[in-house]
């Protein structure tokens, strides 16, 4: 999340669906959690598609109102990892600094396993900060390459 919302330079679409059973057990987003409270639907779920419009030197205007809504949703998943389990679609269309290329981005669809082998018999004691640090490292090679280590 924190590469993601470091490299979103300009968003064209946004769509997340919170489930309201998941009501009681997380700290909602505060614009979906009025969105609950206002409609009384049991589901809040939102769409929105920005304008792909080029300005004269052919580049995306930037959309500034929509990147710092998908970063609030981005910064919202920081704060607890566990609001990703509460979330019953997250998709972005968004692009990178430096990109014209637009990136379809399935939070959930894509959601990959990798397979971490981490030696134990190497007489080191490992900490915390060791395992983020390896487990780290392999998300950064699924983002760069779009795959894990583990697959072949």
């Amino acid at each position: 999340y924190e590469l993601l919302d470091k490299e979103m330079n300009n968003v064209f679409g946004v769509t997340v669906k919170v489930n309201s059973a998941n009501n009681n057990k997380c700290n909602w987003l505060k614009i979906l959690r009025n969105l609950n409270d206002d409609s009384g639907y049991k589901d809040v779920r939102l769409e929105l598609f920005f304008n792909r419009r080029k300005d004269f030197r052919g580049n995306y205007e930037k959309n500034v109102r929509g990147t710092d809504f998908a970063r609030g949703i981005i910064s919202w998943l920081q704060k607890d990892k566990k609001n990703i389990d509460y979330v019953d679609d997250l998709k972005m269309a968004y692009q990178a600094d430096g990109s014209d290329e637009i990136i379809e981005l399935d939070f959930l669809k894509n959601k990959v396993v990798s397979i971490l082998n981490i030696p134990l018999v190497d007489r080191k004691v490992y900490r915390s900060a060791d395992y983020r640090f390896i487990v780290g490292q392999e998300f950064n090679f699924y983002l760069n390459n779009g795959f894990t280590n583990s697959e072949s």
